[in-house]
């Protein structure tokens, strides 16, 4: 973008190309929000869990095993 325009023409051009920048950013957001919304339901949240035990606990049966 330009600090100093000729014409009207030139600042309604601006103009456009900012709401459009601006509307491609809201359209961003709006699909990063509803993927932290779908990474954060219950289902995944519980299956975050129950992988983390597994981990853990092949993690002490290992060390178990081995000490």
């Amino acid at each position: 973008m330009k600090n100093s325009y000729h014409n009207l023409k030139e600042v309604k051009r601006d103009l456009k190309i900012l709401r459009l920048e601006r509307d491609i950013s809201l359209a961003e957001l709006e699909g990063l929000k509803s993927e932290v919304q779908n990474e954060f339901t219950l289902n995944n949240m519980l299956l975050y869990a129950i992988e983390g035990v597994k981990k853990y606990g092949m993690f002490f049966l290992i060390k178990k095993l081995l000490g």
